[in-house]
């Protein structure tokens, strides 16, 4: 998963006009929270820079709550690194990929 909020460790600006929800795999620990209280709403916590509402609404909007999480990216800046991590990413599968059909010619 990416769970990308912004490139630097300071929160992001609320009043940015770019603001979008993406929504990531849950992880490990957010599946054991879900889990636990039995709800997808508290497997992952709303974060601070996100309002109420916006978030009630990512949560509402989600296509599979019981396998993905909301991530709000605000900004270019954590738009552009989401895309680069998504890139490395990609080419690391098709690594395996690669691999794989090697393998299976052999």
């Amino acid at each position: 998963p990416l769970h990308i909020t912004t490139p630097s460790s300071a929160p992001p600006n609320s009043l940015c006009r770019f603001k979008y929800f993406f929504y990531d795999p849950l992880t490990a620990e957010q599946r054991q929270n879900m889990t636990l209280h039995g709800s997808h709403h508290h497997a992952v916590p709303r974060p601070s820079h996100v309002e109420t509402h916006e978030w009630n609404d990512a949560l509402a909007r989600n296509p599979d709550p019981s396998n993905y999480a909301p991530v709000c990216i605000i900004g270019s800046e954590a738009l552009a690194k989401r895309a680069s991590e998504q890139q490395q990413r990609a080419k690391m599968y098709a690594s395996h990929v690669a691999k794989l059909r090697s393998t299976l010619e052999e």
